[in-house]
């Protein structure tokens, strides 16, 4: 398995850059599950506003931060798609 360049993955955790409490490493992952979401079903949108709206379902976990309830929201929709 070829691993993938890390400047392809920085790129890409950008789009996450407006969330704010996002980090690099955080954005790195969404972008993974992303990924990992896209390649187990193609018609899933996986865009930064979907993706908000997704993770508004955890606002309940009050000291979670913007990149934790969107990590939640990814891995809710992996785990449905596999």
């Amino acid at each position: 398995m070829a691993a993938t360049n890390p400047q392809t993955l920085i790129s890409e955790a950008k789009c996450y850059d407006c969330f704010g409490q996002v980090s690099l490493v955080q954005g790195i992952k969404l972008a993974l599950m992303a990924r990992t979401l896209t390649a187990m079903n193609p018609s899933a949108d996986t865009s930064a506003d979907a993706l908000l709206a997704y993770a508004n379902c955890y606002n309940c976990f009050s000291n979670a931060t913007l990149g934790d309830l969107m990590e939640l929201a990814l891995l809710d929709q992996i785990s449905q798609a596999a």
